[in-house]
């Protein structure tokens, strides 16, 4: 399970960097680098980093979750976790609810300000970025994948509580078993001691 912990985390930053390289197009747009070298070719280099690592990323994000996707089948032994596909799904939890919400924002902000405020490409290719990414996220965050890392915690956690619930509980009962140990020894030396004075 950590194993596939390691690769989700791995998924995430693929994808951010996948989704957050659209920024070098900025670059590619510039009119500094046509300025100083003939064709641009600054401005061509960065074009095609542009999409080497938008697609690049993307794809390696993607087999990477595949990888994932196999493990679960196989750890899982044919048991199902009910989900619906994490496209549809929404608000799953907590980490889901913020990318949700981020993905929504960001679509209605390039709305605004590509339609509405039709502002510069800078603040429009920002917005395009994160809703890309949010729907990355969204996808997974709400898909079967990230519930059977996060069901495997759970059981985790509750085996661990069962575990010191199980140790309190002996305790308990060895405690309970010194002290009916000891009232019964200190009942049997007052014992001794009454029968030996009648005795005397």
């Amino acid at each position: 399970m950590e194993k596939n912990k390691r690769l989700m985390k791995a998924v995430y930053i693929l994808l951010c960097i996948s989704s957050f390289s659209l920024l070098l197009s900025l670059v590619a747009d510039s009119s500094a680098f046509d300025s100083d070298y003939e064709g641009g070719i600054f401005g061509k280099i960065s074009a095609y980093a542009v999409g080497t690592l938008f697609w690049g990323c993307m794809i390696a994000g993607y087999v990477v979750f595949c990888v994932i996707n196999a493990h679960r089948k196989k750890e899982s032994d044919g048991e199902n976790i009910k989900k619906r596909l994490g496209l549809i799904s929404f608000f799953s939890n907590k980490y889901a609810q913020i990318f949700d919400i981020a993905m929504a924002a960001s679509f209605v902000l390039i709305l605004i300000c590509g339609l509405v405020l039709k502002m510069d490409n800078g603040v429009l290719v920002l917005f395009i970025s994160m809703f890309i990414f949010s729907f990355h996220m969204h996808c997974i965050l709400n898909g079967v994948n990230y519930a059977y890392i996060n069901s495997a915690d759970d059981g985790g956690n509750k085996d661990s509580g069962s575990d010191e619930n199980r140790k309190k509980s002996e305790d308990k009962n060895s405690k309970e078993k010194n002290s009916k140990n000891k009232n019964s020894k200190e009942k049997k030396i007052e014992k001794e001691s009454g029968s030996h004075g009648s005795k005397n």
